[in-house]
């Protein structure tokens, strides 16, 4: 009996800065999904019996609502010839992936089946080890192979092996989760080439290396979505150029603060917006950050503000906001059939956000730009204005392999050379809590306040 049952197809995932869509293999619950049978199956080699996960047994209003802590078989899981099995150490927080996905909406409207478990076959616990009555949590995370199948080392040419610390994508708000393994990011050596014995801390009882391999891990986690959407998106579908005037909104979220790296490697000049000093600091300390940085609770016009500093318009803007903040964004785009708006995401309509500066709550949407950005980013369209300016909804490039894989390698070589940071969010500290500390950080990524990638540790 399989722990998972594994969703082909377009995965939703979040970053702070706005969802993306990518083409995924990870372990999620799905009953509709049909799995190819695998030439040899590996039989787990661990005597754990069990592990904890959050999963959904309904849909709910809010991830709070629907999140359960389920124990699941181990000892009976079998994992395909061309899978890994991971320990996950840290779990990324994606706050409008995982409403979405628990109220059952758009991509996870397949959720809503759940509906239909009765008390009785939830409180049978036969019945639960035998049927997926529920639906598996989370998104991006990193961890340690713990397995592999039979034919992991001819598929990736020995290149994933047991012990290895890699970035995966899929159901990871769990102690264990699996991959197939050519989706996995391997991670060079995370404890920095040094394993010598160090003093431990006097807070939080680690010694130095293992302090240095979680700070590496933590910031591997950002660079699996966030970065990877950052990156697809500016360079492949935006096609950006030396040169250019780019707007970064949110730019201190998640995928914000990656967009705005890309821009600057690309030779762009960037202008971001922020909700904070905190956060305008934080973009200034970036080897590769912007160029001019606005608090938008410190000027009376944003928009006047943006015109001021590019008075021909922007070229190109890389949204994840929503709401009256994508209508200020396309009144300062240069009217011309070359300028282009990226959406990343909507997080100020999202539900069960919260009213915070950094989101622009303002919805107000009665200006001659009006536009549904719900309907533009779920059915991925592309719009053309009159005066030849093109919107991109959901500007993750589809059906295109290569190009992603080019922008793995580039992030990856980026990230080694020091040209990329990784932000982890300073307040994650407080969900090193594990699986139960894990709605919390739901709840503080929608409020707004994050800076960089928010995670949780998920405790050995």
């Amino acid at each position: 009996m399989m722990v998972h049952k594994y969703f082909l197809g377009y995965l939703l995932l979040v970053s702070f800065g706005g969802i993306n869509m990518i083409r995924s293999s990870s372990a999620l619950s799905d009953k509709t999904a049909t799995r190819p049978p695998a030439a040899k199956l590996a039989p787990l080699s661990t005597a754990r019996p069990s592990f904890q996960a959050l999963v959904g047994e309904r849909t709910g209003t809010n991830f709070s609502e629907i999140a359960t802590l389920k124990s699941l078989p181990l000892e009976t899981e079998r994992i395909g010839s061309d899978e890994v099995l991971i320990k996950v150490v840290f779990a990324g927080v994606n706050g409008g992936c995982e409403t979405f996905r628990a109220r059952g909406e758009y991509a996870f409207r397949g959720n809503t089946q759940f509906n239909t478990n009765t008390n009785e076959n939830k409180d049978d616990t036969s019945e639960a080890e035998t049927a997926d009555n529920y639906y598996r949590l989370g998104a991006e995370g990193v961890g340690i192979i713990e397995a592999i199948g039979a034919d992991v080392a001819a598929i990736t040419n020995n290149t994933i092996r047991v012990g290895q610390a890699v970035c995966f994508v899929g159901s990871a708000f769990s102690e264990y989760t699996t991959s197939k393994a050519t989706m996995v990011w391997p991670i060079p050596d995370p404890h920095g080439g040094q394993e010598e014995a160090n003093a431990k801390d006097d807070n939080t009882g680690e010694d130095a290396t293992t302090q240095r391999r979680d700070r590496v891990l933590a910031e591997y986690v950002g660079l699996r979505i966030s970065a990877l959407t950052a990156c697809a998106m500016l360079e492949k579908t935006g096609k950006i150029r030396q040169g250019e005037t780019v707007l970064i909104t949110a730019a201190a979220g998640g995928a914000g603060h990656f967009a705005v790296q890309f821009a600057k490697l690309a030779g762009c000049t960037v202008i971001g917006t922020v909700g904070s000093d905190e956060k305008a600091r934080a973009l200034q300390s970036l080897e590769y950050g912007c160029d001019h940085v606005i608090n938008y609770n410190q000027v009376e016009d944003l928009g006047q503000e943006i015109k001021r500093i590019a008075p021909e318009g922007v070229d190109v803007v890389f949204e994840g906001v929503g709401g009256h903040m994508i209508q200020i964004a396309l009144e300062v785009m240069k009217p011309q059939p070359s300028s282009r708006l990226l959406q990343v995401g909507y997080i100020s309509e999202y539900p069960h956000t919260y009213a915070d500066a950094d989101t622009d709550t303002d919805t107000d949407t009665s200006n001659s730009n009006a536009i549904d950005c719900a309907d533009l980013f779920w059915n991925s369209k592309t719009i053309t204005r009159p005066d030849g300016s093109i919107i991109y909804g959901n500007a993750w490039p589809k059906n295109d392999p290569a190009a992603i894989g080019d922008c793995k390698d580039r992030i990856l070589q980026l990230y080694q050379e020091g040209k990329l940071q990784s932000f982890v969010d300073s307040g994650s500290y407080q969900f090193h809590g594990g699986l139960a500390s894990v709605a919390d950080a739901v709840e503080y990524m929608l409020s707004g306040t994050a800076i960089g990638k928010v995670v949780v540790k998920i405790p050995k």
